[in-house]
């Protein structure tokens, strides 16, 4: 073999070896890997990206309680991580702290938010209900920053704002006046510049008339603030397993103006085919179009065999306030699902929503599915693709930003074989497959083809429910700083994707 010929097959190689890495995009094609951060611990992980798709964040917790944040620069290829505390031996009279992530985002000036609970040692003993004596560990609620470029740099800060009277922050929203909206069990948090600094911090807590209630999720898309709550009170057996409210109003007074309405998914079918499961968390999504939501749960039924309808994802969709006849998809495969982790949506180049659910099944699999919103057909199809190992907890869709015509996806989560190791994937230009065509195998995951019943309730299944304020508290709230020095990642290439010929990547 000549020089020449040697050296076409290097060319060859290398771009085949981009390609499965997913460092080349702007070719269409399906490309992707799964990496392993081989010096990252940790369980409870989330993942984010920047707006423009070219940074991402994957957040994950040690065992001592402890978030580790990796940013990844996909323009420069580095890779650099932080921990936001460090780890303290224990001893009789030590003293550490640590936050807890719940929830994250990047906003488009590359600032990575996120909130949760701090907790704290003091130092301290104190007894127990059980009359133990424990070390004293006092929780804080808090709203975080930092900036990718600062970690991408190797130093810098990551801000930390406590919530006075708040313990554990679950969910937030930006606004875009540059406000926050915040969730924690039964109050929301309304956070607003002030004047001379810092955050006016308005709490409320919604007391839902007779049954009681807790927030599952809040959004803000565009002027308009939507929270999602479900009935926690198992006296009441039918609003337990059947009801969940959507609450809206306006960014700058949610608190002191909002309002409310009850669904009863009974109205669903005229059944309980689609009642929610017990204790089991639903998950409120924005469709990034209009004031469009999308209310998804796992359904639980099994006391009525002739409706039996167990073990399968359901979502509603609600394009406005107050719609009438909302759409209604839930799978008709034979997936059967225990929990349902995640749900994400972004825009798409044909104007919907590209939609991402992360799902786990009877089996332990972690699953991922691609239902699609506004399809007009009875039946669609989506590519079904599991694994058992990585277990995967977080995903979030975008669009390629170097290849508008398919969307992506990264997915991120952890090796319990391979203590804890954190994991992410990320698969550029994914395909929806139909029956008709072959699906195209991906090394190191399992893929069949999923199937979608759609369809528009017809019944009214809105009525307006008139929430109570609890109270409001008016203080101010500021950010301080927290240095942190950041230092490289070592990876190992644990899968690499099989690459669609380009000529078969026209759009479907």
């Amino acid at each position: 073999m000549n020089m020449n010929k040697v050296s076409l097959l290097k060319i060859l190689i290398t771009i085949a070896v981009l390609l499965v890495s997913g460092t080349v995009t702007g070719l269409c094609a399906q490309t992707g890997s799964t990496l392993r951060f081989d010096d990252v611990e940790g369980d409870r992980v989330l993942t984010a990206a920047d707006v423009k798709y070219k940074h991402f964040v994957t957040c994950s917790h040690t065992y001592d309680d402890r978030s580790c944040f990796v940013v990844e620069d996909f323009e420069t290829g580095q890779k650099k991580k932080f921990y936001t505390t460090p780890h303290v031996e224990p001893s009789m009279f030590y003293t550490c702290s640590g936050y807890i992530v719940n929830e994250m985002t990047v906003d488009v000036g590359r600032n990575c938010w996120f909130c949760g609970t701090k907790w704290e040692r003091t130092g301290q003993y104190v007894y127990s209900l059980e009359g133990l004596l424990v070390p004293e560990t006092l929780y804080y609620g808090y709203v975080g920053r930092f900036n990718l470029n600062d970690v991408m740099l190797g130093s810098g800060n990551f801000d930390i704002m406590i919530v006075d009277s708040s313990y554990n922050l679950e969910h937030f929203a930006l606004t875009p006046n540059g406000g926050i909206i915040a969730t924690e069990e039964f109050f929301v948090y309304e956070m607003t510049h002030a004047p001379g600094g810092g955050y006016n911090v308005t709490r409320g807590k919604i007391t839902h008339p007779d049954n009681g209630g807790r927030f599952m999720g809040v959004v803000c898309t565009g002027d308009t603030v939507v929270t999602l709550a479900r009935c926690m009170n198992q006296t009441h057996y039918f609003h337990f397993h059947e009801m969940f409210y959507l609450g809206y109003g306006q960014t700058d007074n949610f608190v002191a103006s909002n309002s409310v309405y009850c669904f009863n998914v009974y109205e669903a079918y005229n059944d309980r085919r689609a009642r929610m499961e017990t204790d089991a968390p639903i998950h409120l999504t924005a469709t990034n179009k209009g004031s469009g939501v999308i209310v998804s749960y796992i359904t639980e039924n099994t006391d009525l065999p002739y409706y039996a309808f167990p073990g399968k994802m359901i979502l509603f969709h609600f394009p406005y306030i107050n719609v009438p006849h909302p759409e209604i998809v839930h799978t008709m495969d034979t997936g059967f699902y225990a929990k349902l982790k995640d749900v994400k949506s972004s825009d798409s180049i044909r104007g919907n929503s590209f939609l991402a659910a992360l799902l786990e099944d009877n089996y332990g699999n972690s699953v991922w599915r691609f239902p699609i919103l506004e399809s007009y057909f009875a039946v669609i199809y989506d590519t079904v693709r599991k694994v058992q190992n990585p277990r995967l907890e977080s995903i979030i869709p975008f669009r390629n930003p170097d290849y508008n015509q398919r969307p992506s996806f990264c997915v991120s989560g952890y090796y319990p074989l391979y203590q804890n190791k954190v994991a992410r994937n990320i698969t550029y230009n994914h395909r929806n497959e139909t029956p008709q065509r072959d699906l195209t195998q991906i090394i190191c995951y399992t893929t069949s083809p999923g199937y979608w019943w759609v369809e528009y309730s017809l019944l009214g299944m809105w009525q307006e429910q008139n929430f109570t304020i609890g109270y409001r508290s008016l203080y101010t709230s500021s950010f301080e700083q927290v240095p942190f020095v950041s230092e490289g990642v070592i990876t190992t290439l644990m899968c690499g994707f099989h690459i669609i010929p380009i000529q078969d990547c026209e759009d479907e």
